[in-house]
């Protein structure tokens, strides 16, 4: 039990220095003893504090949502609910599904516990769809996203709010082509602040699997070596939180090292003096792929504050 909580002081240190200015070093250290009672509670102690989602919770939180078109293809939809009761929070929150550009859902399962932290939280929630790989060819799915994410902004944006982009595997990669890469992001999206869950930046660390999933199964046979090849010379200056799960060798040949796609980009953005931070999930159970989003799930309290921090004073539970 004392190396598991030397582990989690390392780790969370790590967040601390590249934080830096997003959290401010003396509240992030703050949050040090509290990964540190989470790595001493048993899994039946985090079910209790923070319970995963059953199939009839997750039905009854996408019911609270409300379909819109934003153009004319079927999948040309997003699902946009607001929070209940009052709230102090502006923020507008643009969740965007993964699934390696060929599959995944703006209702899937999987993101409904992120739906429901954000709109809990006080935030109004947009879930994007957009056509898949399948269906078409690219660059169509960052067209779509584009095209969601400006009518979302346009319709339900107002003075005074703050969007947030928050993407999953593909959407993540997603994000990061639309805000930072010199042939998507002209002009960049205009989000205020980005949070990329188990995305893919480096063409160094992507492992085989997706990138050989995504060229038999897409219609133009698309390398997408090539397209994350182009994450490069930051065009916006937005913010980024990026979470990647320590063992996340579905997608990266380098997990929790200083090659791994979390650092790659947060290194490429810190030395283009935008803030940038890297949150590794590591617990045993939570630390692969989908693991972030678990953990969210079971409302880790670590993970929690740092995504409340990196939002602002005025967006916490």
């Amino acid at each position: 039990m004392k190396t598991v909580a030397i582990r989690y002081f390392l780790s969370f240190f790590l967040i601390c220095v590249v934080m830096g200015d997003v959290f401010g070093m003396e509240k992030a250290f703050q949050l040090i003893s509290s990964q540190a009672d989470t790595a001493k509670m048993s899994d039946s102690e985090l079910s209790r504090s923070s319970p995963t989602m059953t199939s009839n919770h997750v039905e009854s939180v996408w019911r609270q949502f409300q379909q819109y078109y934003y153009g004319p293809d079927n999948k040309n939809v997003y699902e946009y609910a607001k929070p209940k009761g009052p709230s102090k929070s502006q923020n507008l929150v643009i969740l965007v599904h993964g699934g390696n550009f060929l599959e995944g859902s703006a209702t899937e399962d999987i993101l409904a516990p992120l739906a429901e932290f954000f709109l809990q939280q006080g935030s109004a929630v947009a879930s994007l769809e957009y056509r898949s790989l399948k269906d078409a060819d690219w660059p169509a799915p960052i067209e779509d996203i584009r095209e969601g994410v400006e009518s979302v902004v346009q319709r339900f944006g107002s003075k005074g709010t703050k969007t947030i982009y928050v993407g999953y595997s593909a959407g993540a990669v997603a994000g990061a082509l639309l805000l930072y890469s010199p042939q998507f992001a002209r002009p960049p999206l205009q989000v205020n602040k980005f949070i990329g869950i188990s995305g893919l930046y480096s063409r160094q660390a992507t492992t085989k699997e997706p990138v050989q999933l995504i060229q038999d199964e897409s219609r133009n046979h698309l390398n997408i070596l090539e397209v994350i090849a182009d994450i490069t010379n930051p065009i916006a200056r937005t913010p980024a939180l990026i979470i990647e799960g320590s063992e996340d060798t579905f997608a990266d040949n380098y997990p929790n090292t200083p090659a791994s796609h979390a650092a790659y980009l947060a290194q490429l953005l810190r030395q283009n003096r935008i803030q940038a931070g890297v949150y590794w999930s590591n617990q045993p159970g939570f630390n692969d792929h989908e693991g972030p989003l678990k953990l969210i799930a079971r409302r880790d309290p670590v993970l929690i504050e740092t995504i409340e921090q990196f939002l602002g004073p005025s967006n916490r539970l």
